[in-house]
């Protein structure tokens, strides 16, 4: 017997609460892939490599193209190591780039999980006071 959320359902579900479908229409999200800085480009191509390799349902380039964008979208987190894990389970799960993009963007904002990759780390630093 499995428990939980049934697999049919759980992208619905995670678009629901991160509001992605609404949130989508504020930008167009594949402008933001356009002209990526190529210093922040060079930083993600060497750790797709690093994130999660032997998954075979894991689209690389999807994953590379959510975290271009989003380190357009956001100039002042940019881009930082460990966002790729987040954003492959939410590719995994949703199995759209642009909706999981808009998914990460309002967990960055929305939930706070902005402050786990700025200056300082405040919010790891609370996560591993948790901990």
């Amino acid at each position: 017997m499995k428990i939980g959320i049934p697999d049919g359902l759980r992208k619905e579900i995670w678009l629901f609460f991160t509001r992605a479908l609404h949130t989508r229409l504020q930008q167009n999200y594949y402008e933001l892939l356009e002209n990526p800085d190529q210093t922040v480009l060079g930083l993600i191509q060497k750790d797709l490599n690093r994130t999660f390799p032997f998954i075979p349902e894991l689209d690389q380039n999807s994953l590379m193209n959510v975290l271009i964008a989003y380190s357009q979208f956001d100039s002042v987190v940019g881009y930082c190591q460990g966002m790729g894990f987040v954003v492959t389970v939410l590719l995994l799960v949703i199995k759209n780039e642009e909706l999981t993009f808009w998914s990460f963007v309002y967990i960055m904002y929305d939930k706070n999980w902005r402050e786990l990759y700025t200056n300082d780390t405040p919010k790891l630093k609370n996560l591993m006071t948790v901990l």
